[in-house]
């Protein structure tokens, strides 16, 4: 989204395990095949295929999975071919329908999880799910077992390298252009051109798969950046989708790079409103809001230098956090489903110049900003071309100068960024477009997301004749994989998507639906 740490929280999504909604209770039954084109290898006319293989993974006992390589249409040019691993989870009970799912994960940059360790968390997600549906999992290009990969140990080992000093938002932006450069070069040196790993090719990845497997009565689910995706394919493809569940909708019309200071200040603002409504909170930290801004200062001026361990013997990193880092921590914790009290205390701790309380928080941001699962060359392949595309600095200071409270901490955004070193391809004037379909849509919010606002999906919304809108009070973002009432929610729209009725878990939700 808005940088390259903001899709952190969602994008480990696939190795999630969560609190089971009910157990399934019939494993055993009988497979029954839907209707799922599934055994022969498939091509269609313009070059696409797909051929099965065994997977790469154990199934567990009553469980069954089929397992596959998809090459897309424009696999076959240049020197490297371009091969995703598919992988389809089948219902198995008797009243399978013949509508499968498609799941399009957060990001850009991370994978569906398809590696052993992400597959056994999906088999959990099976039993929490409890979709009557097969699931259609697959990497996008350039992410996880996806061939070729678009990783950038470059920047990995700049953020490895940077991580002890004290460096300005500034010099941190120019460290990581310079990376990204590099990295760039030496994928187009291997072969590996990034201007192939676009939206645009992504979605057209989506619909031939769709194409190869069969069938006419898809469901999307996307979550955070997969929406968009989701979004495009329903422009590209309205006769394959039966239904779409955007989760945190992330619509093609909002400019990722200009929504970052209000990201950010709402962050901030979200952060202090809750402290103030909890009177516990309200009473031992009053003023949090201030009492940040003072911390920001203080911190620009004068960095605090932690000692980070991830359990013993793990790992151990030392951190100089200024104030950019700060609030990029604080950020990426406010993807949780629930307001924390140790905010408060840590911002409090680090007035009086403790750095004790700060100590989770920073280790989180070290594991996120150091994951290796993440695609920094599939991150800005995609968001380049959408970010930048129609913005330019004066708009942007602008809209910095909108957001004081953040404003010296983004103000560089623009000047340093890296997808200036990156130059990516234009997309397609329509991939910036918002869009409007006769499908039955189901948009879920978390009300305190600050990563995707609930506004924008509302604003969507609008466009979808067929279309609800769902905002949870008390969560976040990617609602769900934090909230079983959004999964539930999501079943029930799957079973009925154009006679979709509120359920009776969303008392505890607002809810607009056109």
């Amino acid at each position: 989204m808005s940088g390259e740490h903001s899709c952190r929280r969602t994008c480990r999504d696939a190795a999630r395990t969560a609190r089971i909604l009910a157990p399934v209770a019939a494993l055993a039954l009988p497979f029954v095949a839907a209707a799922l084109d599934i055994g022969a290898d498939r091509r269609l006319d313009n070059g696409a295929h797909l051929h099965w293989t065994p997977c790469w993974f154990e199934t567990p006992p009553g469980e069954s999975a089929h397992c596959g390589w998809f090459q897309p249409s424009d696999g076959s040019t240049g020197a490297r071919r371009v091969r995703l691993p598919v992988v389809v989870l089948k219902y198995g009970l008797a009243d399978a329908r013949e509508s499968p799912v498609l799941y399009l994960p957060a990001g850009p940059g991370y994978p569906a999880g398809l590696d052993a360790a992400g597959m056994r968390g999906w088999w959990l997600q099976r039993e929490r799910l409890r979709w009557p549906h097969d699931l259609v999992l697959y990497d996008p290009r350039g992410a996880g077992l996806a061939e070729p990969g678009l990783h950038c140990p470059e920047i990995l080992e700049a953020d490895r390298a940077g991580l002890a000093e004290p460096l300005s938002a500034a010099q941190d932006l120019r460290r990581l252009r310079a990376a990204a450069r590099a990295c760039r070069a030496r994928l187009l040196s291997q072969g590996v051109d990034p201007a192939r790993f676009s939206a645009a090719a992504q979605v057209r990845d989506a619909g031939e798969l769709m194409a190869l497997l069969g069938g006419n009565d898809w469901n999307l689910w996307g979550v955070s950046y997969g929406t968009r995706l989701a979004l495009h394919v329903l422009r590209e493809y309205p006769e394959r989708v039966r239904a779409a569940i955007l989760d945190s909708t992330y619509p093609p019309e909002v400019n990722g790079l200009l929504a970052k200071p209000e990201q950010f200040a709402r962050t901030l603002d979200g952060l202090a409103a809750r402290c103030a409504r909890d009177a516990a909170c309200g009473a031992a930290y009053p003023q949090l809001g201030r009492r940040m801004a003072q911390l920001l200062s203080r911190l620009a001026a004068r960095p605090l230098l932690l000692e980070v361990e991830k359990w013993p013997g793990l790992w151990r990193q030392r951190l100089a956090v200024n104030d950019y880092r700060l609030l990029w921590m604080l950020f990426e914790e406010s993807y949780a489903r629930f307001y924390r009290p140790r905010y408060p205390r840590a911002v409090a701790a680090a007035l009086r110049g403790d750095p004790e309380p700060l100590l989770p928080l920073a280790e989180s941001f070290i594991g996120n900003l150091l994951d290796p699962a993440f695609s920094h060359g599939l991150y800005y392949a995609t968001l380049c071309a959408e970010d930048l595309a129609g913005v330019d600095r004066a708009a942007y200071l602008a809209q910095v100068r909108r957001f004081p409270s953040v404003a010296a901490q983004v103000a560089d955004d623009w000047d340093l960024h890296a997808c200036h070193a990156w130059r990516s391809p234009e997309l397609p004037s329509r991939y910036r477009m918002a869009v409007a379909s006769e499908v039955p849509v189901l948009f879920l919010n978390g009300e305190h997301d600050t990563v995707t606002f609930p506004e924008w999906a509302a604003r969507a919304a609008r466009r979808f004749r067929n279309g609800r809108h769902v905002v949870f009070v008390g969560s976040a973002h990617a609602v769900t994989w934090e909230n079983d009432c959004a999964m539930a929610a999501a079943w029930e729209f799957l079973a009925a998507p154009g006679n979709w009725v509120r359920p009776s878990c969303l008392a505890g939700a607002s809810a607009a639906m056109p």
